[in-house]
């Protein structure tokens, strides 16, 4: 990697992810690629054994600054995370992508047929460009470039879902994935960040810069009291998100899923650990603070 790229050294993801300065002339804009991948790892170094921090989804967009042995060193256009990508998972351009997978997961078919071949699956929230719609016994398929999908299970990227919370409900039972944001596996702030990003709220990645960045804080109630549906709780190192006054879903190590169970229930087994909640965060109606 360029010497000019110093990281400064810290622990958490989060660290890696913004405390890197650039020595020397300031960097080029880079060039823009998009993930042709259904899901790919951005990790903390350049091979394959490294430490994975994130994951991009297909047709995310990644500016690349350095290639370096089939890797590429860069940062997510989203959610600006630095990190290194398989350069096989990128495609040079923008995605031009206008929809987005709605549903927790959809075949991509060689042809507009279910009983065709499927190329791969495509998990929530991975965008691309409509070419063209085609109806084959009554069901309706959209072509992408990468093949045809089910019109119902897609919708255009400006239509966002009312409710972040009914997104992360959808995702019940879903499998953790220390670093997942996907439909496919996913950890706690990557839940919340899925979630919010179908609503149409963008939202950084990791559970610390969330709770830095998003809405405004809650008082914390002596019996966690007043708390109301959206509102994000806050430990070190993890969030969950109120379904309601008492409940709350999470994606957790306890059950390894993404969990709805009693606040009291979650904070009495993560105090052992983590002590009590730290904050709470209340989002502002469909927007959070901007990404910067």
């Amino acid at each position: 990697m360029d010497t000019r790229y110093l990281a400064i050294p810290e622990k958490s993801r989060s660290g890696r992810r913004f405390n890197l300065e650039y020595r020397g002339n300031a960097p080029s804009d880079g060039v823009c690629h998009h993930v042709t991948r259904p899901v790919t790892r951005l990790l903390a170094e350049g091979h394959a054994a490294a430490a994975a921090d994130t994951e991009l989804l297909f047709g995310e967009e990644f500016t690349v600054h350095e290639m370096q042995d089939g890797w590429c060193f860069g940062r997510a256009r989203g959610d600006h995370y630095l990190g290194w990508v398989e350069a096989a998972a990128l495609a040079v351009g923008t995605s031009n992508a206008t929809d987005q997978v709605i549903t927790r997961g959809t075949f991509v078919y060689a042809e507009a047929d279910l009983k065709s071949r499927p190329l791969m699956k495509l998990p929530m929230g991975a965008r691309f460009s409509i070419l063209d719609a085609v109806e084959t016994r009554g069901t309706r398929y959209l072509q992408m470039s990468a093949g045809f999908l089910v019109a119902g299970h897609v919708g255009a990227l400006a239509d966002h879902a009312a409710d972040f919370v009914a997104i992360a409900e959808q995702l019940s039972g879903l499998a953790y994935l220390w670093a997942g944001r996907s439909s496919f596996g996913l950890d706690c702030s990557g839940l919340v960040q899925l979630a919010m990003g179908m609503a149409g709220i963008a939202v950084l990645r990791d559970s610390d810069l969330q709770e830095a960045t998003i809405g405004e804080p809650v008082a914390l109630g002596n019996d966690l009291d007043g708390l109301q549906r959206g509102d994000l709780v806050f430990w070190p190192g993890h969030v969950g998100i109120m379904q309601d006054a008492l409940r709350l879903i999470h994606a957790n190590g306890h059950t390894m899923s993404v969990h709805s169970e009693p606040l009291h229930t979650a904070v009495e087994r993560i105090s052992y650990l983590y002590g009590l909640p730290r904050a709470v965060r209340r989002p502002f109606g469909l927007s959070a603070s901007p990404i910067p």
